[in-house]
């Protein structure tokens, strides 16, 4: 029975060590599915990227607005094909430039209804030199009775050089009463030009000079005491060259 033992221990002492050298077993892998792998994307080099936004923790947010079933939709407006221009209209040949506004700076009051008197008034105080009251008489005389002149301008324009002769009273009223307008509003811009002639208020009287030349080439004025017609284009003219 010692020897078995022996024999015993010895088989045991020499399965352990041939155990030992066994070399390690790799572990049991387990099959891979291909329909569990995700595609390998390759990045695209020439991509940008898009900047990372980081919210603005203070910002207000927007309250969503519902719409309201019960709101009526406005009409939607059918653009047409009608051209809105913004540039100055170009008036015809036969229509006379927009009448300019009197260069005014007084408010000396000129007392009259009928333009005969204001200007009369007007050349009063030519003669006294009372320039403010001029620009307020003429200034009254042409935002008044310009409608009326044009007109007689236009009607005068076939036979623009005709006077009638002094001594001839009934062509003489008669001339008068379909002029008036005409020869009062022209001599009313004379005299506002006058009004800064004198002055050396060149701009100003240029303006009104010219206004006579553009629109009142028919008009004429009567001097009593020379007996005779004098046309205020040609004086119109002449003041316009004399300028500085």
């Amino acid at each position: 029975m010692g020897v078995q033992k022996i024999i015993a221990f010895f088989m045991l002492v020499t399965g352990l060590s041939l155990v030992a050298c066994l070399p390690p077993q790799p572990p049991t892998l387990e099959p891979i599915s291909m329909a569990t792998l995700e595609p390998i994307v390759t990045p695209d080099p020439t991509a940008t990227l898009e900047p990372t936004v980081t919210p603005d923790p203070t910002a207000t947010l927007e309250p969503t607005v519902t719409p309201d079933p019960t709101a009526t939709l406005e009409p939607t407006a059918t653009p047409t094909n009608t051209p809105t221009s913004t540039s100055t209209p170009i008036l015809p040949t036969n229509t006379p430039a927009p009448l300019p506004s009197p260069t005014s700076w007084s408010s000396v009051p000129c007392d009259g209804n009928i333009s005969e008197e204001l200007i009369e008034q007007a050349w009063l105080a030519l003669d006294s030199q009372d320039y403010a009251k001029i620009v307020s008489c003429t200034q009254k005389v042409i935002n008044g009775w310009s409608s009326q002149a044009d007109a007689q301008q236009a009607e005068k324009a076939e036979h623009c050089t005709y006077t009638p002769p002094p001594d001839n009273l009934e062509l003489f009223n008669a001339y008068w009463e379909s002029n008036w307008a005409l020869n009062d509003i022209a001599i009313a811009w004379y005299l506002h030009g006058e009004a800064f002639h004198r002055q050396g208020m060149w701009v100003e009287a240029g303006k009104s000079y010219q206004v006579i030349v553009d629109r009142y080439s028919c008009a004429y004025a009567w001097d009593p005491n020379q007996i005779l017609f004098w046309r205020i284009y040609d004086a119109a003219q002449e003041r316009l060259r004399s300028l500085p």
